[in-house]
């Protein structure tokens, strides 16, 4: 299964804010962040899953559903995500929003958003 992934990065002087996150908004977020949704991809959440278990990678706490809710609606949104990207969200939100299924009961790695 594909699933759309975006970059979390600080808030310059010239960052999309089409999603701003604050302070409190997650327990990740230290400082102004933004969705950098001009980097947006598709990835498989095998290929995630994968990843997480390199050496220094893993997963955050879970995001709440506002927050999440924000950030699907900032994909279609932000004039700066790829127009594959808006397609293929587009399609997903017409049928049934997605979200990457929970780790192995065995795995220390939880979902950011997801």
């Amino acid at each position: 299964m594909n699933v759309v992934i975006a970059n979390l990065t600080s808030r310059k002087q010239d960052s999309d804010t089409t999603t701003l996150l604050s302070v409190g908004d997650h327990p990740y977020i230290k400082h102004e962040t933004v969705v950098h949704y001009a980097d947006t991809r598709l990835a498989t959440v095998e290929g995630i899953e994968r990843i997480a278990q390199f050496p220094g990678y893993g997963f955050h706490d879970d995001c709440s559903k506002e927050l999440l809710e924000r950030i699907q609606q900032g994909v279609l949104t932000s004039r700066y995500t790829p127009k594959k990207i808006k397609n293929t969200a587009k399609i997903n939100s017409e049928s049934q929003v997605r979200t990457l299924p929970p780790p192995a009961e065995s795995s220390p790695f939880r979902p950011f958003c997801g």
